[in-house]
């Protein structure tokens, strides 16, 4: 396993309700290139492993998923907890369905990695 090391700052763009579920959206700036095809899923993939969006994109869902835990009664992770979406806004007005990246994260991904920030001793 490789040790992460550093300080992460970040502000989650946007959190939205849409199909009954809550997901969080993140905008980036990043220029990926002129053309519509450097903002497909493919090229979105490589920045999002490149710059560790990854990674941001699952904490934004954990806090997503605490702060839903606190505000709704009835919470379940697997009913209302959506997607991280993230926006690369440069992409905005070219030709295509591209600029954005989605994902999905399973309730027991987003489970273990909120004990494991709560101190937990978590199996990889």
């Amino acid at each position: 396993m490789r040790e992460l090391r550093g300080l992460m700052k970040g502000y989650v763009d946007l959190v939205f309700a849409f199909d009954g579920r809550y997901h969080v959206l993140d905008y980036k700036t990043n220029f990926l290139g002129t053309r519509s095809a450097d903002y497909r899923s493919e090229a979105l993939d490589a920045a999002m492993r490149e710059h560790h969006y990854g990674l941001q994109a699952l904490i934004y869902s954990v806090a997503l998923h605490r702060y839903l835990g606190r505000r709704l009664d009835d919470y379940d992770p697997a009913r209302h907890l959506g997607e991280a979406w993230y926006l690369f806004v440069r992409a905005l007005g070219l030709d295509g369905d591209t600029g954005l990246w989605r994902r999905r994260f399973t309730p027991a991904l987003i489970a273990a990695v909120d004990a494991l920030f709560e101190g937990a001793q978590v199996d990889a």
